[in-house]
């Protein structure tokens, strides 16, 4: 079943932290994400790096049936939930970057990643989209397989 979820323009992030993180807390289930979004008027390199620990955000949303594309279950089997920045404790990073890129800085300027092989995130594991920028205002979206 495919999921998506995202974060509204008004969640802030200090250069190094993530603009939010993709959590599988989960104790046996795999999530296979196949696009990630973002969108802002910062200029600035993101990357997409996976953690193993969720730190301390700022807020969280967390998906319903209404986020499954086919809005047939309550929830998605693995309980993932999108934490959002400004984080007091950074999650820990488990890799180098994954993929990188730049937004220029123009409103409403994007970058997507549309993933044809999934990155898979594993149970008590997240994947962060980090910036190397201090911003105020940026979106955030993920899809996923579960």
């Amino acid at each position: 079943m495919r999921y998506a979820v995202a974060m509204p323009a008004q969640n802030a992030s200090t250069a190094g932290e993530p603009i939010g993180v993709l959590w599988n807390p989960s104790g046996s289930v795999n999530i296979r994400v196949r696009k990630i979004e973002v969108m802002g008027g910062t200029a600035m390199r993101l990357s997409v790096i996976r953690t193993s620990t969720r730190g301390t955000r700022g807020t969280v949303t967390t998906p319903d049936g209404d986020n499954a594309f086919t809005r047939t279950t309550a929830v998605p089997p693995s309980g993932t939930e999108l934490d959002r920045g400004d984080y007091t404790v950074n999650p820990t990073f488990a890799t180098n970057p994954l993929l990188r890129g730049q937004v220029s800085g123009q409103n409403g300027c994007q970058i997507g990643w549309w993933l044809e092989q999934p990155i898979v995130v594993g149970p008590g594991r997240g994947l962060a989209v980090v910036t190397d920028t201090t911003h105020t205002a940026m979106s955030l979206a993920f899809e996923w397989d579960e």
